[in-house]
Parts: structure tokens; C-alpha cells; sequence
């Protein structure tokens, strides 16, 4: 496969002490997923909330230790908003290449999983889509993929929500992060919900719908909310789990038409 260096991912983190910590499982699924490996991914920045530095840090050393590539960002002895450090990371990736995958910091991937965004992309992207979810909690997608289809038209107004793992033109990402970083405080006085903002964000545009993959590519392993004191109990329906990938469903289905 030749190299195009389209995606730039940029994954949110914090530190959830005294509760459970996922960042570092979510980065072997990540390396068990392509992320050392890919021709489409350009780059990984991991943008930490802050204040201390020490939790990132830790997982920064012994990511690097372990050859993983990624860039980390922090910012200067104070806690930024859920919502800032959104901003912050699609700012970032959407500066680095023509698509940008953001990422939380909780979840488990298909094989190929860079690679199954990329020609998920090629084969479904529109444009009158802003945002393409690969992550998505809703039983309809796992109809979708019992239909054969290999996407839904996920509607946008009361019903997007949870963004383990999306992707957005860089032009829009960016325009995404000026967005949340105008009024952070939109939805609650902790400065959360960004999911929520992104509905407002793309029904100010005329939006109706988004595009959710079918399957899921990712899954949701945290059982923890960040921006609040409850459980964080949603997960994928249609996760199809670790070992399954579009792009070698893609490329079997093409080598079997092949005269």
C-alpha cells in the first residue's frame, strides 16, 4: 500500500485517579491497530487536561520507550476545560494533515484500524457530511450492517452523542475547535459536553446527519465518565471486535470480483 500520510489523529486525556486510568491499554489496542505500521497516518498528539503533569508524563515515557510515535501536549500549570483540550487537539491535527481523527482516551480497535478509517473514507466520505463516526452507540448501525449497508445516516438534532472516535476534513476540524473554543462554557458551568456542542455546530451549518461506519470500528472500554460522577456504562452495538477489518473485507471483496 503506498503511503499517503492523509490522517493525523489527536486523542484527549486525563488523569481519572482515584479512578481507573485507560490511557495506556488504549495505546497497545492503538499499536495493535496499525498505529507503528500505517501508510495513511501522518501522526498521533495526545493533548492532556492538565493541571498535573505527571500522570501524562508517565504514560509519555513508557509509550516512548516502547517506540511509539506520538507527539504530547500540556498545558502550563493550570487545568484546561474538557471542551479547551478538544479544541486544542483537533486545532492541532488539523493542521498536520487532510483528515483528522480525533480520539478518547478509553477505547479498543479493529485490525487495521488506521488503514480501515482511511478506505472507509475513500469509499464513503460526501460532501454534505462533517462528521464521520466510528465509534457509535446505537443498535441501528448493527441493523445497517445486517442489511448489508456499510454506513448509517446518523441524525444529528437530540441524537449525536459520544465521540470515542470520529473524523473530520481538516478545514472543518478546525473550524470545529474555533467553535467550542468561542464559548466553552456553552453547556455547563464545567465546561463539558462537547458531543452536545457538536450538534449545535453543525445544525447552525444545516446539517442533518452525519455518517457513522458500519460496523464500529472502535469500541468503548471506559466505565467511567471524565466530565462527571457517574458511570460510563455506553458501548458499540456493532463493534465487530479485534480481529476484524474494512480493509481486508475490502480488499477479499475486490480479489473475489477480480476477473
Amino acid at each position: 500500500m503506498t503511503a499517503r500520510r492523509d490522517i493525523s489523529a489527536a486523542m484527549v486525556t486525563i488523569d481519572r485517579s482515584p479512578g481507573r486510568n485507560y490511557l495506556a491499554e488504549t495505546l497497545d489496542n492503538l499499536v495493535r491497530g496499525g498505529l507503528l505500521t500505517s501508510p495513511r497516518l501522518d501522526s498521533l498528539t495526545i493533548c492532556d487536561s492538565g493541571p498535573g503533569w505527571s500522570f501524562a508524563a508517565r504514560e509519555r515515557d513508557a509509550s516512548a520507550a516502547a517506540g511509539v510515535p506520538a507527539c504530547w501536549a500540556h498545558p502550563s500549570g493550570i487545568r484546561i476545560t474538557a471542551n479547551e483540550n478538544v479544541a486544542w487537539a483537533l486545532g492541532i491535527a488539523a493542521s498536520k494533515a487532510p483528515w483528522c481523527l480525533f480520539l478518547e482516551d478509553d477505547v479498543d480497535v479493529c485490525a487495521d484500524f488506521f488503514d480501515s478509517v482511511g478506505a472507509w473514507l475513500d469509499d464513503h466520505a460526501a460532501p454534505d457530511r462533517l462528521v464521520y463516526a466510528f465509534a457509535c452507540p446505537y443498535l441501528q448501525v448493527k441493523d445497517a450492517v445486517a442489511a448489508g449497508d456499510a454506513s448509517w445516516d446518523y441524525p444529528i438534532k437530540g441524537a449525536f452523542y459520544g465521540t470515542q472516535a470520529f473524523a473530520v476534513r481538516s478545514e472543518d476540524a478546525a473550524d470545529l475547535a474555533a467553535f467550542l473554543r468561542a464559548d466553552p462554557y456553552r453547556m455547563n458551568p464545567g465546561g463539558s459536553c462537547w458531543d452536545l456542542i457538536m450538534q449545535i455546530w453543525a445544525l447552525e451549518k444545516g446539517a442533518e446527519f452525519f455518517l457513522a461506519s458500519a460496523p464500529s470500528f472502535a469500541e468503548h472500554i471506559g466505565r467511567e465518565s471524565v466530565v462527571a460522577p457517574r458511570p460510563a456504562t455506553h458501548t458499540c452495538p456493532s463493534w465487530p471486535g479485534r480481529e476484524w477489518s474494512y480493509l481486508q473485507a475490502q480488499l477479499g471483496a475486490e480479489q473475489a470480483v477480480a476477473p
